[in-house]
């Protein structure tokens, strides 16, 4: 069994540090959100999920991809603006 599930989540800017949230059992699937006001048009937003079992073992989606290297999704948030930014 599980004994946490967490969204980690933040700007794509390393300035920016993680934000936590701790997701919530509906059924079979866990559920978080990040808040609307989160998202503003200068970032995209990074994020994947950590499980930790009863064991103290765990995991985190996405997993790497081993080519890209890639451990997490992004959000595309509003307009593409100055992709110097980016």
């Amino acid at each position: 069994p599980l004994r946490a599930v967490r969204l980690h989540y933040r700007y794509t800017n390393q300035y920016y540090e993680y934000r936590v949230v701790e997701m919530e059992r509906r059924g079979r699937t866990f559920v978080a959100e990040i808040p609307g006001d989160y998202a503003v048009s200068d970032w995209d937003i990074m994020y994947f999920v950590e499980a930790v079992d009863e064991a103290g073992l765990g995991a985190l989606a996405p997993q790497p991809d081993p080519v890209a290297r890639i451990p997490y999704w992004v959000i595309r948030v509003g307009e593409r603006g100055d992709a110097g930014r980016r």
